[in-house]
């Protein structure tokens, strides 16, 4: 864009190319003019490069974006909302694609016809058993006929799809779960498991508010996740504390429940800690209470990955809870994730994404009058 037009959209004062060498204001009102790059203080006015710390305004910068005013907030209630159209048009289409690149192609499509800047990040449009890699990345595969792990040929049961747009630098983030039978219905292992995941979101959203901690509304999605699967028989014995304790639900949750939102899809000052070695714990990217103002991710999720719950099996600390001969049931299902953007206000927790069509029977209906 032109100078003009940015001065424009961004009410701002003055409006430079960063090439320009001309200091901001003048040297009285004793401006500081840095960047971070490489930590060099390139320029400064009235104050000494020796007495700036540029190591802290990074942090200082994350920090301050963590709450959003009225603005942003705006921008991306209208990014979820474009997103929402593309969900809707991909379950009333789903049934009649042949390939995951029809599902890129089409939700892309109608994000850009509709005003949209982009993608905010690299959407997952997988079909099947490839639903169980979390950031499933070849959006290329058939979605009429797969192969299993043991050289069979199914028709994918499912289609997760998780995609969001970016308006003017803000961003969208939303899963939702596609039936591919062909009455639109949900098989009833897949069935069972969008229940649960839906559940383990309406009670982890029902949490969200000012100061509750992220990491206690995290731990509840795994009780629930835990108290699900021994209704259904994949867990066997046990309380469900003894089953928290010993971390056998990271098997089939191995994700956090969700992070900031807002110029990143992963956005700053969540202060996660990669290090820690509680799996539980060790990927949930916002370790801090919730803040008002703040956009966080709501996003549980259920994945029958073999190459993460075959090493879970191989402990007997785990295996002891877990009922293969159940659990071969659901390898099928793949995975099933739903995702809503909830921005923290004084009263509770609203989502921005209620456009995008999630529960069974809504699914079902929408997909059956496609």
């Amino acid at each position: 864009m032109s100078i003009q037009e940015a001065q424009a959209q961004f009410d701002v004062d003055e409006v430079r190319h960063t090439n320009d060498p001309r200091p901001l204001g003048s040297e009285e009102q004793g401006l500081v003019y840095i960047y971070t790059g490489d930590d060099q203080v390139t320029r400064s006015l009235g104050v000494s490069p020796e007495n700036i710390n540029s190591s802290q305004l990074k942090p200082a910068i994350d920090e301050a974006r963590v709450v959003k005013d009225r603005y942003e907030i705006a921008l991306m209630e209208r990014a979820n909302e474009i997103s929402s159209y593309a969900h809707n048009a991909l379950l009333k289409s789903a049934h009649s694609m042949k390939n995951e690149r029809e599902a890129k192609a089409l939700f892309e499509a109608i994000c850009l016809a509709n005003g949209a800047t982009g993608q905010a990040y690299s959407g997952i449009y997988a079909g099947g058993r490839s639903a169980a890699t979390l950031h499933y990345v070849k959006n290329d595969a058939s979605l009429l006929l797969a192969k299993t792990s043991a050289g069979e040929e199914e028709k994918p049961q499912l289609m997760l799809v998780d995609a969001g747009c970016e308006l003017r630098c803000y961003a969208s983030d939303i899963t939702r779960v596609i039936p591919l039978t062909p009455d639109g219905k949900f098989t009833e292992e897949a069935r069972q498991i969008y229940d649960l995941v839906l559940q383990m979101q309406a009670e982890c959203m029902a949490m969200v508010k000012p100061h509750a901690s992220w990491e206690e509304i995290h731990r509840h999605a795994h009780r629930v996740l835990i108290q699900g699967f021994l209704s259904l028989g994949v867990f066997k014995g046990g309380s469900v504390e003894e089953i928290m304790d010993a971390r056998t639900s990271c098997a089939f949750l191995p994700h956090g429940l969700g992070h900031w939102l807002g110029m990143d899809t992963h956005d700053t000052g969540g202060h996660a800690n990669y290090a820690d070695p509680d799996p539980m714990f060790k990927y949930l990217r916002v370790r801090r209470p919730l803040v008002e103002g703040a956009v966080v991710t709501v996003e549980p999720g259920i994945y029958f990955s073999r190459f993460i719950i075959d090493g879970y099996l191989a402990e007997e600390k785990h295996r002891r809870f877990v009922d293969e001969g159940v659990l071969a049931r659901y390898w099928a299902v793949g995975g099933v994730r739903i995702e809503d953007d909830v921005v923290i206000e004084k009263e509770g927790g609203r989502s921005l994404g209620l456009g995008a069509v999630k529960g069974r029977e809504k699914v079902e209906r929408l997909a059956r009058r496609a």
